[in-house]
């Protein structure tokens, strides 16, 4: 009887053993999981981060963009009353 008893407490050692090892195989694994996500976000805030560059660069192009379709358009009005100016003064030496 003392043996059965000693044989049911070395068996019940060896599986405590070994749920220790597979409780700590899962902290290690979900220790990977932990860094992998982290690393994940990491990337996502970088992305982010350009993302929100490249938006606001993207807004300082149109604004200067339509600063430049301004320009032209005076310079295209000038260069009308420019045109009508030089007629009127073709006509007005023409005579």
């Amino acid at each position: 009887m003392l043996k059965v008893s000693v044989d049911t407490i070395e068996s019940m050692e060896v599986a405590h053993n070994k749920q220790a090892d597979v409780i700590k195989e899962t902290i290690i694994i979900n220790q990977d999981i932990a860094e992998s996500i982290k690393n994940e976000n990491e990337q996502f805030n970088s992305i982010n981060a350009m993302a929100k560059s490249n938006a606001n660069d993207t807004a300082e192009v149109a604004t200067q963009a339509n600063i430049i379709n301004d320009m032209v358009d005076k310079m295209t009005k000038l260069l009308e009353q420019g045109k009508e100016s030089s007629r009127f003064y073709a006509c007005l030496f023409s005579y």
